[in-house]
């Protein structure tokens, strides 16, 4: 056989071997690739309902499920005309608990009334990765509810899944695999301040209080004859009464005696006169007897 017939079979050979292992790679790989599930959610906190004025405090919680969380990295916006903040650096608390390496951030970026926060996070060289089917919690937002929210808008607090990535070191992820499956949105309802209803006013009581009386003639009458007079005392008798207006009495004197006085009637006259006229007889007639 020739040294070119010999130079083709072998090359034929090598080609057929090559094939069943190129296909097994392939598997190999395609296999890591279905096995690295997205199986990860983020999700805020139970919320309730506030009142204009309230803190607004909101967990973000992971749930790694079947992945094995190593990095977050969040984006979080919300509506500055109805959340606001003290600062960019109260915004976000508590997240470095369960990923104590911060790569980046918190920062706080507003175009017009959206407002984004910005972390990275890692378990870093201490940390332990995150697992389990459990929320974990991650950090708090910090918030003060600054007027009332219209649910037919776009929700206030939301994830924003373009500026979202968690990655996991399980062994049938890719290292540079997002593995976050959902982002909840946040359910945040902002009320009025209530106006308070003024209740019924209760009627004054009212006090006694004592109310004294003005004295009052009694208990004598009038003397007899000339130079009489009343007699009896005067008696001060305190009465209780709710009224605010103290009555008055008006003492009323009773009659004095009077002094008689002889009378000068036409009687003294007439006898006044007959004296003088017997007199005047008795005197004429001793002059005749002399």
């Amino acid at each position: 056989m020739s040294r070119g017939r010999l130079f083709l079979l072998g090359g034929f050979l090598l080609v057929l071997l090559a094939v069943p292992v190129t296909i097994m790679f392939l598997q190999q790989q395609t296999s890591r690739q279905i096995g690295a599930a997205k199986s990860t959610t983020l999700s805020f906190g139970l919320t309730k309902q506030f009142y204009v004025g309230d803190t607004v405090r909101v967990g973000i919680y992971v749930t790694p499920n079947n992945n094995v969380v190593s990095f977050v990295r969040l984006g979080i916006t919300y509506d500055s005309d109805k959340l606001s903040v003290a600062s960019s650096a109260s915004v976000l608390t508590d997240y470095q608990a369960q990923l104590p390496t911060t790569l980046d951030g918190p920062t706080v970026s507003c175009q017009s009334n959206i407002c984004e926060v910005k972390v990275t996070m890692s378990i870093g060289a201490t940390g332990r990765p995150l697992t389990g089917s459990s929320q974990i919690l991650i950090g708090n937002l910090n918030f003060t509810a600054a007027s009332p929210t219209d649910t037919n808008l776009t929700p206030i607090l939301r994830f924003d899944q373009s500026n979202t990535q968690i990655l996991s070191i399980a062994s049938s992820d890719q290292p540079a695999e997002n593995v976050l499956a959902s982002a909840n949105d946040a359910s945040i309802t902002i009320l009025p301040v209530p106006t308070p209803t003024p209740g019924p006013t209760g009627a004054p009581t009212p006090t006694e209080t004592p109310v004294p009386t003005q004295p009052t003639s009694g208990g004598g009458g009038t003397g007899g004859g000339t130079g009489g007079g009343t007699g009896g005392g005067v008696t001060v008798t305190p009465s209780s009464s709710t009224s605010a207006t103290p009555t008055k009495s008006v003492a009323t004197p009773s009659p004095t005696g009077t002094k008689q006085l002889p009378s000068t009637g036409p009687s003294e006259i007439i006898i006044g006169t007959g004296i003088v006229g017997a007199l005047i007889t008795v005197g004429g007639i001793l002059l005749l007897a002399l």
